[in-house]
This record gives C-alpha cells, structure tokens and sequence, in this order.
C-alpha cells in the first residue's frame, strides 16, 4: 500500500508516528510524510521521504500567545472565541491544504496517517474517499475540539467537495496506555510507545556507574526552551534539590545548553542523549509534562513529578496523575522549597513506584509498531 503522513511543523507531534512510519516500511508499503518546509529536515533525518507542501507558519509566536502565566505575570487579553490553539491549527491546515490535496491526487495513497492537531490530512482522505488514520501521541486532548473544529474547518473543506469534516478520522492509533487515556474515540488501536527523540547520541552508561543516593533526572524537553529560554526550570529545580542527597541528572539539548543557566558542580548534565538512555537508571524524573517525556518515563517505569507551561502539558501531566504516576506542581507555585518538599515526598512514596511499574506493563503489553501493520488490513475494515 502506499501511505501518507501528515504533520505540521511541530516535531515531536512527527516523533510519534516514526516508529509507525518505519514499521510500514519494513513490512514493504511505500510510505511518505508531507509537511511544511520548516519540518523537511527533521523528516528526513528519520530517514522516510519527505514531501514539502505548503508554506510555513509562525506557530512559536501562536504558542507563546498562550503559554501558561508564571508567577507574577499577568494572564494574556483574550478578544476571540476560538481557542489560541485551535486557531494555530486551523492556520497550519489552511497552509497546507492545496499542496497536500495536490500531491495526494498525484501519488493517490491508499491510506492517510495523521497527528491529531494536523487538520489538512483528513480533509484530504475525505476529498479522496481513502481511511484516515488518526495517530496520537498523549491524552487525546483533541477529541473535545472535534464539533468547534468542524466548523473552524468548513471553509477550507468546502471548495474540495467535503461537508462536515471528521478530525477523528475513521481509527485512532494511540500508543497511551488505556488506563492513563481520557475518555474519547471508541476505534481505537493500541501501539506500544517506542521512544524516538530526533537526534541523539548514545555513550553507553549515560549516567555512568550505579549510585547508592535516590538518582533524579532533570529535563525540560526542546519546547519550552525554544519559546521561551527563561522558562527553562531546570536550573531552579537543580538548586532546589541541592539541600538534598542525590544524583542529579540534567538532560539537555545541546541547542539549550546555554538556556539552562548555573547548576554548579551538584548536578551531571548530559547533552543529546536520547530520553531513554536515561530514565530507567533514574529513581524520579522532573519534566515539564511534554507527552514524549511522559511516555518514555512510563515505558520504563519511573514516576514523574511534572510542572507543565503549556495547556497540553497540563493535560497530559492530569492524565497520568490521575492514574498514580506522577505528581504535578502549579507551574506558579513552583519555588524552590515547594520542589525540594515534594521530590522528597515522592522519593519516599512506594505508591507513585508502583504505579509507574504497573503503567510500565501496561505499555510494554501494547502491541509493537510492527505487530499493529500486521494487522492493518483487519482494523482497517472494523474502523
């Protein structure tokens, strides 16, 4: 079969289709992965072939109109009735509709795959009368908007021949554990999370020899970071764990080094080691509650303490609290003794273990990419 995937130029919403999208190619489809140009790099580093269609959109500037308020910084003026959000979206599918729908007709794929928040895809596969493929990469935060998107998106759908749009697509692959997911689709096809970052390097023990102190890993993904460096709270959290006795990683993307600030000589910073070389040799994680960092952690059993920035931070971070496996800290309230207090607790607390390790084979009895391809054709048909 040929297959189409479809992201806007947002790359960890593309890290999660990769694996998908390698385990395609290895069962012999003829896969392609269309998006703006911004993205053509990242795309190609996964090593599928890259399609560039339509233009770039300043989607930072979008985001950073609603970052969450930190302490002492007043709440953004709203005028509008659409979400921020969903706006973004809706601008980011307007970009690349005409090219995509072009390309589409041109290479005719038997199936679209796409990220939930892309909304050019599935009006393409309705255009074309093929399966739309929806494939999260989180809590599924965007089945709410799926009645406001509709009509957001009439507009465009209309001079294609496409009535109401369905941003649900005909199945949902979700690689979020069915415990940890918030209510939404019923078409759903479990996938394991398999962890890809991008770039990376791996060194071997990337936290080098076992510790006999509490080891807690530190990162704040490569969002934050780019759209905001002083919301990079990496280094308040490193000196909130100072007073403490512990091992303290920093992951970090060498793009950020200079983001992260002073940390003195109390914390070990690694730069561009994938995620997964180092959660598992760590006690706790402190994140930002970015979905893949989530994930990865759960994938191998550490629990999280989470101080989201981001609206879909924040979602994701409920989701696995709610289950057990992490705690999570208002991003306002977030100074130095309330972190050092609550990673102490958390250290302490055998309940947030154990539930990590139950997400942990909960993820790991998810079907595999591979074994999800093996049975397309079947939940193709039942979707």
């Amino acid at each position: 079969m040929r297959i189409l995937f479809t992201s806007w130029a947002w790359p960890s919403h593309l890290h999660s289709m990769v694996p998908f999208g390698w385990a395609c190619r290895a069962a012999g489809h003829e896969v392609r992965v269309a998006s703006q140009p911004a993205l053509t790099p990242m795309v190609r580093m996964t090593g599928l072939s890259s399609v560039e269609v339509g233009h770039d959109v300043d989607s930072d500037q979008m985001v950073r109109n609603y970052l969450v308020p930190l302490s002492g910084q007043e709440v953004p003026s709203r005028t509008g009735k659409v979400p921020r959000a969903l706006e973004m979206f809706r601008a980011n599918a307007g970009s690349m509709l005409d090219d995509l729908i072009g390309f589409a007709r041109s290479w005719r794929p038997d199936v679209l795959v796409f990220e939930p928040t892309e909304w050019a895809g599935p009006i393409v596969a309705q255009a074309l009368g093929i399966p739309a493929v929806r494939h999260l990469f989180g809590a599924d935060l965007a089945y709410r908007a799926r009645t406001l998107a509709a009509g957001l998106l009439a507009p465009l759908a209309e001079p294609y021949g496409v009535g109401e749009v369905n941003t649900l697509g005909s199945v949902t692959i979700d690689p979020m554990p069915a415990s940890a997911q918030v209510d939404s689709v019923r078409a759903r096809v479990p996938i394991r999370h398999v962890p890809f970052g991008g770039y990376g390097n791996y060194g071997g023990s990337e936290c080098g020899s076992p510790s006999d102190r509490p080891r807690v890993c530190v990162t704040w993904g490569r969002t934050i970071g780019r759209l905001e460096p002083a919301r990079m709270l990496g280094a308040r959290v490193v000196r909130a764990l100072s007073t403490l006795d512990l091992d303290v990683i920093i992951a970090v993307d060498s793009t950020q080094l200079a983001h992260l600030g002073s940390v003195g000589e109390q914390a070990t910073v690694i730069t561009d080691a994938p995620l997964d070389s180092i959660v598992g040799d760590c006690d706790l994680v402190v994140a930002h509650g970015g979905a893949a960092t989530t994930l990865t952690s759960l994938a191998a059993g550490t629990p999280l303490l989470l101080i989201p920035q981001l609206p879909d931070h924040i979602g994701h971070s409920a989701a696995v609290e709610k289950v057990g496996a992490a705690a999570v800290l208002d991003a306002a309230a977030a100074d130095q003794q309330s972190i050092s207090q609550l990673v102490r607790k958390l250290l302490e607390d055998a309940a947030i273990r154990e539930s990590a390790q139950r997400i942990q084979a909960e993820i790991g009895r998810q079907p595999t990419p591979a074994q999800v391809v093996a049975d397309m054709d079947s939940w193709l048909i039942a979707g």
